[in-house]
């Protein structure tokens, strides 16, 4: 798993999860606030493609990857009018993986994880690896589990 695959919140069944989806682009004045205001950013998808995370600091607009925002000149009123050229269909805004802190100091450091995924029938399985999936459905800790479950 790539660093920056962490802003995005994978689907989960768990309720206490933040949950990201794409929703329709309709351009209205709420929806720009959304996007304006994320602080992890946003992704916008139009029919060809799929946008790098963008983020609007400073009434200016970058898209990661690139060093320099784009230039209020192209698009000199707002963001709205930069999505609309763009041909905007969808939107998703970014939110932090709830793992983030443990996934970052688990791949800097390669320390254990211990996984607990409880199954049907078969109860609670734990191991313990350096090589975690982070899937959601799981718990994990850098520490043996003591509870039983």
């Amino acid at each position: 798993m790539w660093l920056w695959d962490l802003l995005i919140s994978v689907t989960s069944t768990r309720e206490d999860n933040i949950m990201t989806e794409w929703k329709e682009y309709t351009g209205s004045d709420e929806q720009i606030a959304e996007m304006r205001h994320s602080i992890h950013g946003f992704v916008a998808r139009n029919e060809d493609a799929d946008s790098s995370i963008i983020k609007v600091r400073f009434n200016q607009v970058f898209i990661e990857g690139q060093k320099d925002p784009i230039l209020p000149e192209l698009f000199p009123t707002t963001l709205k009018s930069w999505l609309d050229a763009a041909g905007t269909t969808h939107y998703l805004i970014c939110n932090p993986h709830p793992l983030a802190d443990m996934i970052c100091r688990q791949a800097r450091t390669g320390q254990p994880v211990w996984v607990r995924i409880i199954t049907v029938g078969y109860g609670a399985v734990v191991m313990v690896t350096t090589t975690p999936d982070w899937a959601l459905d799981a718990e994990y800790s850098f520490t043996e589990f003591r509870e039983e479950v």
